[in-house]
């Protein structure tokens, strides 16, 4: 293989590295290589420091009990503290972000580990250069965490949703409280049993945001986020 080709690979790999989702093959890949070329190095180590920037936007209270297990046992992984887990729901959260701005709709994304999660987080933070970018705890009825609400000031805002297992069967509605106490439908019918988020552009700007509501076919709540600190 030659240095540039070993290079790209490695850059595509480097995402993944940085937001700590990389299987083992390809850490080991990507650690071997940047021991010997300092412009991959240089780049795995910007990569790192946004993510961690990223990192200090989620909420305090942790993973649900058994979810950073689960996400490691898909990714084939050893155990690693709980912080590391969240870097896959930033990751899911960076790509709705990239996808988002450039479609111009609602976009939703499945729960299969690809590339794609890992790869948005560094575009998705240039985007956001001098506006904001929040994080939510999401709560189901007993108030245990199920994900995160992420919030991007920009033009327009976007509200996006995590979620850390998928829901029972059925269609969901997204609805979204503003500060005046008005309510406004997001979505309808978004499946959330097959996949582990959910955003769309929002009428109003994020700081004006108060509740958002995930409720069931029959209009029962599910999940639901402060959207307030």
């Amino acid at each position: 293989m030659t240095d540039s080709r070993r290079c790209a690979e490695v850059r595509e790999l480097a995402h993944e590295v940085a937001l700590g989702v990389a299987s083992v093959e390809d850490r080991a890949f990507v650690l071997g290589h940047v021991a010997s070329c300092a412009d991959c190095r240089d780049h795995l180590a910007e990569l790192s420091t946004l993510a961690d920037d990223l990192l200090t936007l989620v909420p305090q209270a942790e993973p649900p009990t058994g979810f950073e297990t689960a996400v490691l046992g898909r990714l084939g992984g050893p155990a690693v503290p709980v912080r590391r887990a969240w870097r896959r729901l930033l990751g899911l959260a960076a790509a709705l972000l990239l996808v988002g701005s450039a479609s111009g709709g609602a976009v939703y994304w499945s729960g299969h580990e690809d590339r794609e999660a890992a790869a948005g987080l560094r575009s998705s933070l240039q985007t956001a250069n001098g506006q904001y970018f929040v994080a939510f705890a999401l709560r189901d009825l007993g108030g245990v965490q199920r994900g995160a609400v992420f919030g991007y000031q920009g033009d327009p805002a976007w509200m996006f949703v995590t979620v850390t297992e998928v829901l029972p069967p059925g269609r969901y509605a997204v609805e979204l409280v503003i500060r005046d106490g008005t309510s406004q439908l997001l979505a309808a019918g978004v499946d959330l049993t097959r996949s582990r988020g959910w955003g769309a552009a929002i009428p109003v700007a994020v700081h004006d945001a108060r509740l958002l509501r995930i409720l069931d076919g029959d209009g029962r709540l599910v999940l639901s986020a402060r959207l307030t600190r």
